[in-house]
């Protein structure tokens, strides 16, 4: 494949991606997504350096988004769809800057664009993963600059590079704890190779260290730490992150993950091409390992082991960490975005494995990642090919002859709502310790705190909604009328006016009761 023929491959893969899955073309936009355009669009530092409600996900998007916004006022789910998309090139660049062939190039912008369905949540902007592998990618050429470059590069360069490296790695820890992993993996590396496989006298000829070089490190983790202990002090606290999986939990998920793989072997699964990507999937798996084991000795001597040998090993101790992490449990299906990282991980060191081997087996790798690509890609084709559903965001400027307003509703019906005008309007999930008939009495509102977390999202959203001059209650998943008076956030709610259909919405108008009422 020539150099010519890749970059259109590329651009091509891209522009399906964004036609299909970016969040101003989608016609599956949900409220998990929609957090962010809304973030973005009114965000405030520093109680929004985190995804609202929790502890976790870092705001990169957003911020960066609402940076954009300032400069160019276009509307928000675009902007902040036009960022997410450059994150994902940011990652694609650093990675493919690994790799010498053009095939490869096109195989990994079809990994990280045009994804295996269970995988698509790469390209969401509910997901951290697109700004985390921007981050992950970013530090981890830096740190390639740095073991190449060190002992030519000058003292402000070496500074410079430091910095460049190290806030990269803190921010992808803070857009993602799960990053932790993949640095104890690779700086792990990178210190057995300087001190095991390098003599002193050599590492101290290549990496000539001075006071400077010091002072900037201590600078870095000083700084580093230092963001990331504001960023957790002023988010909310999710405690169940640090708990384990019991063993019966362990055994269960490895069940599942079998079962459904036969499953797809089967062709039972979601899609034909499932099934199909199963079979590749299969087949590069012994492939690997057959080549792993056939080579690992010429492996060893090549330059890029110490990159294909962190890749792999992170994707091990990733998977690993999910098993046990009890987070990440659901009884009754398998959330395979977390997998998302174990997913990428594999593709790169998959990548930079063919291009290290004899030309007869890296042609077999080669191909079977062709075919692998291909039936992943088919996996979306419902999504990017078929246009009979509009964009969400489309189907939602039905509600802008409503604005200003606010709406209270079960969380998949409210933020949402949002989302295509956030200017026009506020939304917030609806308070689940409200009360039909408003049984405390007469209207009278009795203020409490606000239970700010993975339903809830949002205190300030909260005080938006109930500051409207009007008040849409949206039945689906919540209620089975509407009622005349229902409490919610210590105020009593009266219904006026009939209940209407709007945006494949039903909506009843509601006015807040004052004490007087």
């Amino acid at each position: 494949m020539t150099v010519i023929a890749s970059i259109l491959g590329i651009v091509c893969i891209v522009g399906l991606s964004f036609y299909g899955l970016a969040p101003q073309f989608d016609p599956h936009l949900n409220s998990d997504q929609t957090v962010h355009i809304l973030m973005a669009y009114d965000l405030q530092l520093p109680g929004d350096l985190y995804y609202w409600g929790q502890d976790r996900l870092g705001s990169l998007l957003p911020v960066l988004s609402h940076i954009a916004l300032k400069l160019f006022p276009i509307a928000p789910v675009k902007m902040v769809g036009w960022i997410n998309y450059g994150l994902v090139a940011i990652a694609y660049f650093c990675f493919a800057s690994f790799f010498k062939r053009p095939l490869s190039w096109v195989l990994l912008a079809s990994a990280l664009f045009l994804p295996l369905q269970l995988y698509r949540e790469i390209l969401s902007t509910g997901q951290p993963y697109a700004a985390q592998f921007a981050c992950l990618g970013l530090a981890t050429v830096g740190l390639r600059w740095l073991l190449g470059y060190w002992s030519q590069a000058k003292l402000w360069q070496r500074c410079l590079g430091l910095w460049f490296t190290g806030l990269s790695i803190f921010a992808s820890v803070w857009v993602s704890d799960f990053s932790v992993i993949y640095w104890a993996v690779v700086l792990g590396a990178i210190a057995h190779h300087l001190f095991f496989q390098l003599s002193l006298s050599e590492c101290r000829r290549r990496y000539p260290w001075h006071l400077a070089d010091t002072i900037t490190l201590v600078g870095i983790i000083i700084t580093g730490s230092s963001f990331l202990r504001l960023a957790k002090a002023t988010a909310a606290r999710s405690a169940r992150y640090t708990e384990f999986n019991s063993l019966a939990n362990i055994i269960d998920l490895l069940v599942r993950m079998g079962h459904s793989l036969i499953k797809n072997l089967r062709l039972e699964g979601q899609s034909f091409w499932m099934g199909i990507a199963a079979y590749w999937l299969v087949a590069i798996g012994i492939c690997v390992i057959y080549v792993t084991w056939r080579y690992h000795h010429t492996l060893l001597k090549q330059p890029s082991c110490l990159w294909l040998g962190s890749w792999g090993l992170a994707a091990g101790c990733s998977m690993g960490i999910l098993l046990l992490a009890n987070w990440i449990y659901q009884p009754d299906h398998l959330p395979q975005r977390y997998f998302i990282v174990v997913y990428v991980l594999c593709w790169v060191a998959t990548l930079l494995l063919s291009e290290q081997l004899p030309p007869a087996s890296s042609r077999v790798l080669s191909l079977l990642l062709v075919g692998l690509a291909i039936a992943s890609a088919m996996t979306l084709s419902h999504r990017i090919l078929a246009r009979d559903t509009p964009p969400r965001v489309v189907a939602l400027q039905e509600l802008a002859p409503l604005a200003p307003a606010g709406f209270i509703g079960d969380y998949w019906h409210s933020y949402v709502l949002c989302g295509a005008n956030p200017e026009l309007f506020h939304c917030t999930p609806y308070d689940r310790r409200g009360e039909v008939g408003c049984p405390k009495g007469n209207g009278k509102p009795y203020r409490r705190k606000i239970p700010v977390g993975s339903v809830v999202r949002c205190e300030r959203c909260v005080e938006n909604v109930l500051s409207s001059p009007t008040i849409y209650l949206v039945k689906q998943k919540w209620l089975e009328k509407f009622p005349k008076r229902i409490e919610q956030f210590g105020y009593c709610l009266e219904q006026e006016g009939k209940p209407f259909q709007i945006a494949q919405h039903k909506i009843a108008a509601y006015r807040k009761l004052d004490e007087e009422s």
